[in-house]
């Protein structure tokens, strides 16, 4: 390779010592190398300018004595390319083997960039004018244009591989183009920036001749990409902040009418320079430092960042534009766009001392040429030290180090020193740890380890989740005042999160319920009136799915977070509450279906949030879930008996009066013991046969058959906002085969003379739920006559006892399908028990007439039925089998009787228990003890039950 590169020199320079030069030069950059190699003839042309640091105006000359105008735009670019790299090898020459000063390298860098924009903006406007003419503006005058440069380029302080940051500035976007199609002004400049930025972005295999960035105007990506003067100073008039006052300092006109930028910079000044300083803009300031600082504390984590990283050239221009910024009221001449020309003007005004002074401009110099020589070799854009690099050693030779000793020991004494000064300015004040994270410049790495920094596990995820929230919806992005209140928010809840084992799952419910801009403002109200009520919405996200998806779907449950609403429900509480919901004006069904089905979810919601946070116990939970249940049914049948009067008049009986009907619950509906998701067990029942007296008369049995029907649309009709409770009327007399209802009295009839054992189970957990029925009473005397009047037969407890065994064959094994409802050792052994307890002796205490499980194990414990041992063994395991029936389903919403497998999910149950390590392996173990201890006490009381 070096023979043949040899040879190109021989020819294409003729000078051994610049050949060598040459050959020095390439060993450092590989990049101008290669460019070499493919075009040799390029030495020809920059051989007599080696050594020379080049001006825009004498670069923009040079590049002028190309008829360029008539280039096709593929031809430009190609010739925008190849200028650059040329010029790109006098420079590198100077800086590599000239050593010059670190300034003229950054100025010839940043004029060459100048001239490029000039000639590139002239041949884009060009193209554009002979497309659709001159743009002018209501008065016929030519409409300006000038192009501002922002950042490095507007100080003259860009690197070898900088971007550029630009924004495009023009007269009034008042008046139309000239030509024989015309367009706007707006849409002509618009039209002028996008080629500008194709021009210069275009790619081949040499490369792009920049990066631009323009990001920096107003509104960012989402804003116009040229704005005429006026809207400018509207918007830094109105909306301008500190960062964006701080990146002006350097604005500079680069191209374009020049005049014109200069007047742009007047336009903008009084933005830039306060006239007096104020407290909002020292604070202002103080929170960019803090930012800095905040970037430093990431990008010094494992790497040498000369930029960004600790005593790095961030800390340095924050240093001159704040004093500059603080002092300009007193001081206007102090402003310089250089730093290192502000540096000047800052000592000479005594402003920073000359030993200040000496070291930062010493450590600018020393930082800028790191920086170059980083980026020298493959004309990548990095800030960081190379030194885990294989080519470290050709690093430490282009920047002037024997050993990586003598580097280290120089690098940390100027960079110490730098962020000594930069730590006393505007020092007192605390920052926030939490805004690193919208620091825009910092990516997911960065963010990844502030978060494992902070010990917050899945460090990665979590980042990308909150990278998301802060970016918001791609087709909304977010707004200041958004960005503002989640700034906020991450400052209770980012430090919080180490105590979780799913972070991600928290971030992901903070992020869908962000996504509404309207959610924002009511979660900072909320947190106005409770100052914990985010750490409080941060447990409910780590601790349940199926409540946290009901607070997303319908936020105004989250008012119950902090403002819990008593577990007392009464049914004519809820009902009250029901009916003044429903009956206002315009309400049709459609929305009373969803208003009914919303204010379900907010009552599950609160009882679930009291559970989990144990303000509530399991049995009363399941009570208030049963009142909820009862209260919604209630209301479904009196509003649909009222629908049908109205079309069918109301049903009477053969004794002329209104026939009454029972709504009788059963199973968990009956017996009090409702959990998250149950189904509702129902009978109905009704006085007698007769016809509806109305205009169109229908039997009763239709008529409360239609009804039936009509409350079990209103319960379980799916909306948008899911249904209220599936029914099930499968425990009616003859079952799935039975009339959908039966007068009262053929449901005497039937159980006097057909009904099974098992139905009379099912009959001791029956309660009415409408209660202000007139049947209320003789439903009880029947119930009380067929069940209580004498103790059942020992055949059937034995019924009882085998139908337990063919429910556990048939649904709960095998034994490792973990049923805790039907398997070995589950609730229906616990119910079982107690139910045989009160066929054989409910006839001698009315407190054996019961339809509660728990409290019919107290009744036969105090009335000595059954042992302390064999109390206590149902008892406990009955509590314990409640909780993970409920728990499975208020954190997942899963509607299983089977003990889940998801360990996260078991160790969820397990902390919840009370266990800290290794709560699933706990929680299985309990469960298989439970298990056995239910099958002990079912075995022996079944064997005293059976005795003769």
């Amino acid at each position: 390779m070096f023979k043949n590169f040899a040879e190109i020199l021989k020819i294409n320079i003729k000078d051994k010592n610049i050949s060598e030069e040459i050959i020095y030069l390439c060993k450092h950059s590989l990049f101008l190398k290669n460019y070499i190699l493919k075009f040799p003839e390029s030495l020809l042309k920059v051989k007599p300018l080696l050594g020379k640091t080049r001006d825009k105006q004498t670069i923009f000359a040079d590049l002028s004595q190309t008829d360029y105008l008539k280039f096709t735009p593929q031809q430009f670019c190609s010739f925008l390319r190849h200028k650059k790299m040329e010029e790109y090898i006098i420079i590198a020459y100077n800086d590599i083997i000239k050593n010059i000063d670190v300034s003229e390298t950054t100025f010839h860098l940043s004029s060459f960039a100048c001239a490029i924009l000039e000639l590139t903006y002239k041949f884009a406007y060009n193209q554009l004018k002979n497309n659709f003419g001159t743009p002018r503006n209501n008065a016929g005058d030519e409409v300006p244009f000038a192009i501002i440069g922002l950042g490095k380029l507007g100080g003259e302080e860009l690197n070898f591989s900088s971007d550029i940051d630009i924004i495009y500035v023009y007269g009034t976007e008042k008046g139309f183009t000239d030509g024989k199609k015309k367009i706007s002004n707006h849409e002509f400049f618009v039209k002028l920036g996008e080629k500008i930025f194709h021009y210069l972005s275009d790619r081949d295999e040499i490369g792009i001749v920049f990066r631009v960035d323009l990001r920096l105007r107003p509104d960012g990506e989402k804003g116009p990409l040229a704005l005429p003067l006026r809207s400018y100073e509207i918007y830094y008039e109105t909306y301008g902040q500190s960062w964006e006052r701080m990146m002006l300092l350097k604005a500079n006109p680069v191209a374009g009418n020049i005049d014109f930028g200069y007047q742009f910079l007047e336009t903008v000044k009084p933005f830039v320079f306060r006239r007096t300083l104020d407290t909002k803009l020292i604070n202002d300031l103080i929170e960019i430092k803090n930012k800095i600082q905040r970037r430093v504390d990431l990008k010094s984590k494992n790497e040498k960042n000369v930029k960004l990283g600790f005593g790095g050239i961030r800390e340095i221009e924050f240093i001159v534009q704040a004093l500059q910024i603080l002092n300009y009221p007193k001081h206007p001449d102090i402003f310089h766009r250089n730093t290192l020309k502000a540096l000047e003007k800052l000592t000479e005004k005594k402003l920073l001392n000359e030993n200040d002074s000496k070291t930062l401009t010493n450590a600018y110099k020393f930082l800028r040429k790191l920086e170059h020589m980083t980026q020298i070799e493959n004309e990548l854009q990095t800030h960081t030290i190379p030194e885990n690099s294989t080519t470290f050693h050709l690093y430490l030779e282009r920047c002037g180090f024997n050993t990586k000793e003598e580097f280290e020991s120089r690098y940390n004494e100027i960079t110490s020193s730098v962020n000594r000064i930069f730590s006393k300015l505007l020092e007192n004040k605390d920052y926030d740890e939490t805004a690193v994270l919208f620091d825009e410049e910092l990516d997911i790495e960065d963010i990844t380890f502030y978060l494992k920094s902070k010990n917050i596990k899945k460090p990665e995820k979590c980042a990308k989740i909150i990278k998301q929230i802060i970016r918001g919806n791609r087709y909304t992005p977010r707004q200041k005042d958004e960005k503002k209140l989640l700034k906020l928010f991450f400052k209770t809840i980012i430090p919080n999160l180490y105590q979780y084992e799913n972070p991600d799952e928290i971030l992901n419910f903070y992020e869908k319920l962000f996504l509404r801009r309207s959610n924002l403002y009511l979660i900072y109200d909320l947190g106005l009136e409770s100052p914990h009520f985010l750490q409080k919405l941060t447990n409910l996200f780590a601790m349940s799915k199926h409540l946290s998806e009901i607070a997303l779907n319908n936020p105004n449950t989250l008012e119950f977070l902090y403002d819990p609403i008593s577990p007392d429900y009464t049914v004519e509480k809820i009902l009250s509450l029901l009916k003044d919901t429903i009956n206002k004006k315009n309400i049709d069904e459609e929305l009373e279906y969803e208003l009914l089905r919303l204010k379900q979810k907010e009552y599950i919601f609160n009882i679930g949030y009291l559970y989990l946070n144990k303000n509530i116990n399991i049995v009363q939970a399941m009570y208030s879930l049963t009142n909820i249940a009862r209260a919604f049914t209630i209301l479904a049948f009196e509003r649909s008996f009222k629908k049908l009067t109205e079309k069918y008049g109301s049903p009477i009986t053969k004794n002329k009066n209104i026939s009454d009907y029972l709504v009788v619950g059963l199973g968990k509906l009956g017996s009090f013991e409702i959990s998250f998701g149950s189904d509702l067990d129902l009978i109905i029942l009704y006085e007698d046969n007769g016809f509806t007296d109305g205009p169109k008369k229908i039997t009763n049995r239709e008529f409360f058959s239609k009804l039936v029907q009509k409350a079990i649309h209103y319960l379980s009709t799916m909306t948008y906002n899911g249904y209220l409770y599936k029914v099930d009327m499968r425990l009616r007399p003859s079952g799935s085969s039975g009339t959908l209802v039966t007068t009262i009295k053929s449901f005497d009839e039937y159980h006097k003379k057909e009904s099974m054992t098992w139905e009379k189970q099912a009959l001791l957990r029956a309660d009415v739920i409408n209660e202000q029925s007139s049947l209320t009473q003789l439903f009880f005397s029947i119930k009380n006559r067929i069940l209580f009047t004498k103790e059942v037969k020992i055949n059937q407890l034995q019924e009882i006892y085998d139908m337990r065994m063919r429910i556990e064959k048939e649904k709960g094994s095998p034994y490792n399908k973990n049923d805790f409802k039907a398997g070995y050792g589950g609730l229906i052994d616990i119910e079982f028990i107690a139910q045989s307890f009160q066929l054989k002796y409910g006839y001698t205490s009315e407190l054996l007439k019961g339809t509660n499980t728990h409290y019919i194990l107290h009744f036969l414990k105090d009335l000595g039925f059954i042992t302390n041992r064999n109390f206590y063994a149902l008892h406990n395991s009955y509590l314990f089998l409640r909780h993970i029936e409920n728990l499975t389903r208020v954190y997942q919403n899963l509607s299983t009787s089977k003990l889940p497998n998801d360990n996260n999910l078991l160790a969820q149950i397990g902390h919840f228990f009370g266990y800290k390590k290794d709560a699933h392996e706990k929680i299985i173990s309990d469960f298989q003890s439970v298990r056995k201890t239910v099958r002990g006490a079912f075995n022996r009381l079944f064997a005293e039950l059976l005795k003769e």
